[in-house]
């Protein structure tokens, strides 16, 4: 039972991230499409992360998380999962 609210929560959690992110699509295309560096990434990172959990990613928080993942994919479709990851704080 723990193990399915566990899942619950999760999922809902990856779906508040998903509906920021699609607002905010463009903006992340851009910096894809314009291989931005991590400091750029944060500013579109940290808003997200402020919309669905109510409160700032630490810089130092978001230096750990973008050693773990291609935000600059070269495929797009791969690289939205690697930040949406990134703000969930998979790693």
């Amino acid at each position: 039972m723990q193990l399915a609210k566990f899942v619950e929560n999760l999922l809902e959690v990856y779906t508040k991230i998903e509906k920021e992110f699609e607002k905010e699509e463009k903006w992340f295309k851009d910096l894809w499409r314009n291989n931005a560096d991590m400091y750029s990434f944060y500013e579109f990172v940290n808003h997200i992360h402020k919309n669905v959990f109510g409160e700032e990613l630490e810089p130092v928080e978001y230096e750990k998380r973008w050693q773990y993942f291609l935000l600059l994919h070269e495929n797009y479709k791969q690289a939205k999962l690697e930040c949406i990851n990134l703000i969930m704080g998979w790693y």
